[in-house]
Order: structure tokens, then sequence, then C-alpha cells
């Protein structure tokens, strides 16, 4: 079993699934199709954000709430309004080295944005004032007339030659039945009328309300809606994660949701290319299944991870500090024994995404608990 410890605050970090130490596929950031760069998640916190490898987040408001690359800043127009406020916004974004920025949040749902599209047409402008970022549309709710909000706005572009570089959506089931891949086929046929040849991106998505029944069922959803995004061409996508049924991440480890939703993020191999020392995090890897503590008396305490290239075409050398650590009951902590720490060297295959929990398997396998000295 593998745990993360004081990750790097700049790195990009590896998805891993729990299981034991049975083999499981995972993704080096950056590798897999070239779509998974799309996935992306909407609400959660950064150590959740870093966990589940989101490759791009948003948090509604133009300044991170994480130091993970991929934050995409938001104008949401939800508490501010007027000409000033927004260019403040605009220009904070702008200077913050963003190149892209979603636009207001709902402005036909009742404590969202709340604004005519008089309104909205009347401020474009000035999220549009930065020629070098890609400005987002508006996205609307389902309800309390989406769709005619969003239709007059996007009529209200074309008429007054306003720019908008892609268009954003979000869907949700509500009632019961209705989160499916055909409502989802369906509604995005509608927007992509809209956008005519613009990318589009899906900034919310999820099962709310009736229509969430159960986690499995939503976890089904999720895995069904990707394969629809991929295959309708959407650019983006972001899961909504403060709902029941959607965190990617419990208690400090993957949900069910969450291990699929990491697959996402990654995809296949690395493609040949050596990852970078900064892809590695520290690493707890146990000896046993579940649990820690008087369960789980000894593990070992992965730090100091070198990538190493070497002359061989197809693999290169991974080193870890490995400090051996026993469970003390007296003190309810983990010991570590420094007197017994070892450079570990792992040879790994540039064209298969690394397994953390292989590596912990390895390592722990070949130390012999109790007897090195």
């Amino acid at each position: 079993m593998v745990r993360m410890s004081r990750p790097r605050a700049a790195a990009t970090f590896l998805a891993f699934v729990v299981v034991g130490f049975a083999a499981m596929v995972t993704a080096v950031p950056g590798s897999g199709s070239a779509d998974s760069a799309a996935n992306g998640a909407a609400g959660q916190s950064c150590a959740a954000t870093k966990l589940s490898a989101a490759r791009w987040y948003y948090n509604w408001y133009v300044d991170p709430n994480c130091d993970a690359s991929g934050f995409v800043p938001m104008v949401s127009g939800r508490d501010k309004q007027n000409p000033g406020d927004i260019q403040w916004q605009t220009d904070r974004a702008h200077s913050g080295g963003f190149r892209t920025v979603l636009g207001f949040n709902e402005p036909n749902q009742p404590g969202q944005s709340v604004m005519s599209v008089d309104k909205a047409l009347q401020l474009w402008p000035i999220l549009t004032s930065h020629d070098d970022v890609k400005v987002g549309s508006p996205a609307v709710s389902g309800g309390n007339g989406g769709r005619e909000w969003m239709e007059a706005f996007m009529k209200g572009v074309a008429d007054k030659k306003l720019r908008v570089d892609f268009v954003a959506a979000h869907f949700y089931g509500w009632n019961a039945g209705t989160c499916t891949t055909s409502n989802l086929r369906s509604y995005l046929d509608w927007i992509k009328g809209l956008a005519g040849d613009r990318p589009i991106w899906v900034t919310e998505i999820g099962c709310l309300s009736e229509s969430n029944t159960n986690a499995a069922a939503v976890r089904q959803f999720y895995d069904d809606a990707v394969k629809v995004m991929r295959d309708m061409g959407i650019e983006r996508w972001a899961w909504y994660t403060p709902e029941t049924n959607h965190a990617l991440v419990r208690d400090g480890r993957l949900t069910p949701l969450g291990e699929d939703f990491a697959k996402n993020s990654g995809g296949g191999g690395s493609g040949g290319q050596i990852p970078s020392t900064e892809d590695f995090p520290n690493l707890y890897c146990y000896a046993n299944e579940p649990g820690t503590g008087a369960e789980n008396p000894n593990r070992m305490h992965l730090t100091n991870p070198a990538v190493v290239e070497t002359d061989r075409a197809t693999t290169y050398q991974l080193t870890y500090l490995v400090t051996p650590e026993t469970w003390d009951a007296k003190r309810d902590t983990y010991q570590p024994d420094p007197d017994r720490s070892y450079a570990s060297r792992l040879d790994l295959d540039k064209d298969i995404s690394q397994d953390l929990n292989t590596i912990c398997a390895t390592l722990v396998n070949s130390y012999p608990y109790g007897t090195q000295g």
C-alpha cells in the first residue's frame, strides 16, 4: 500500500491506486492519450487536486487556492459586477500569468452571477481586453431559462462582433433517470450549434438531486460521460466534486471514482520519454494491508527521489533513499531507524506508466524486516 508524504509543491503528481500490491496501471503526468489534459475538477481542496492528478482545475475566482499546475481563473460575476471590479479581476488574472479565463458563472441562476444578457454583453469587452488571453463564454445552468439566456448571449456576441474564444457549458442530471449519456449527448449537440467552430469546455458535470442514486451509478456515469465527451471532441471538462458521491478523494485516499478519474488524467505509457525527478513524490510503503499502526507495524519512508538516464534505449533508473520505520505503540507513532537507511535503485521501463504500488512492493518484499542491522 502506498501513501505520499510531503509532496513537492511545484511538482505535477503521479496518480496511484491503493489496492495492496496488485499491479494497477497508473499515469505519469504528461503522458498518455492526447486528450489527457482535458480531465479537470472543480471545487476540490488542494490536497485532493494533487492526489487525484487533475490536469486542470478552478475555484470560481481569479486567484488559485493551490500550488498545483493547471489552474484556470474565473471572473464569475457573482459578488461584484461593476465595470471597475470586472476590470480588476481581469487584470489580476493577466498579471498572474494566466492566459485562459472562464467567464460569468450561471448568470441565469439565483445565487450565482445573476445578470441580464444585456449587462453581460456590456461587460464582455472588459473580459476580452487582453488580446493574449483566451476567454470562455458564460456557462448557464439547465433550468431557469438557461438555454434562452445562452442563445440570446451568443446572438448578441455575433451582432456586436465580440470575442468568445471557447464556449463553456454545465451539464447535470436532476430528476430520477436524467443523469444519462443520451441526455449529455443531446445537450452537447445544442451547445455545438451555438459554438460553431469554437472549442467547448464542460466546466461542471455530475449527477444532482434525484438523479444521484448511489456512488456506483455516479461512477458509471463519469466513466461513460468521459467516453462521450472524447467522442464528441470536447476540449476540456471538469468534474463537479462538492456533491454527494462525487468526491475523488476521501480520508486522504482516492475513492473508486477517484481511481477512474486519475487514470483519465494520464492515459497510457510515457511514450518513451524519461519522466522528471519532480514527477515522483516521497512515499510511505507499508508491509501489510490494510491499516496503519499496530495493524501495520513496519513501513518504509522513501525520500529524495532521483531519475537517472542510462545508456539503454528503453529504461531509466529511479533511486530513493529508503528509511525503515517501526510502529511505537507507547508513543503512538512510527519511529524511523536512520541507521538502517539505504539507497534503492530500480530499473524502470520508459514505455510503461510507473506504478507506485509496484515500486513499493519491490522494495518491501526485498527487505527482511527486523533482520537488517
